[in-house]
């Protein structure tokens, strides 16, 4: 056995419910391409997460349906996964896209061009270039939830931390374009 996976599994045994010992025991069996393993670990982290670690959730229930991937007639499983996935966290796009994908697959073009399209207009946002371009109205839209911030390992513009924390904590994301 592996001394990663025994380490693990020796942890586990202390702390059985505990969803990120359960997620990175899985990783490390996919790794291995021990599909069947990994599934186990990651649907109990998913299922002792599901309150505590939704992205943690989220991301194994993703990876569940790209091992079932794998596997011949388990493409209903695989959209299940994927599915229950969106309705943990259902603002972000990889579940989207994931779904657009398996539909490509099989050719369902209309399911696929609709979850894709539902993935890209998840999150909506601007880029700014310099701090004063950030208005009050920007702010107080329901629609922005990214803003891309500009960076330039030549330049030494910056933007206020105290600024950029008051975005993260009001839950926008930052990006940053290279320029």
């Amino acid at each position: 056995m592996n001394k990663t996976i025994e380490d693990l599994v020796v942890k586990l045994s202390h702390d059985p419910h505990n969803p990120e010992l359960n997620f990175a025991c899985a990783v490390e069996y996919e790794r291995l391409n021990q599909t069947a393993s990994a599934v186990s670990f990651y649907l109990r982290c998913a299922e002792y997460g599901y309150e505590s670690h939704k992205l943690l959730t989220y991301n194994s229930l993703l990876r569940m349906a790209r091992c079932f991937e794998d596997q011949t007639d388990r493409q209903y499983t695989v959209s299940n996964c994927i599915l229950q996935a969106m309705t943990v966290l259902p603002e972000r796009p990889e579940a989207y896209f994931m779904l657009s994908q398996f539909h490509e697959k099989s050719q369902a073009w209309q399911e696929c061009y609709t979850y894709a399209e539902l993935g890209l207009t998840k999150h909506v946002g601007i880029s700014i270039y310099t701090p004063d371009q950030i208005s009050q109205e920007i702010l107080d839209s329901s629609v922005i939830k990214v803003i891309q911030l500009p960076l330039n390992l030549l330049s030494r513009k910056t933007f206020p931390t105290r600024m950029m924390s008051g975005l993260l904590e009001n839950g926008y994301q930052i990006g940053r374009a290279h320029v």
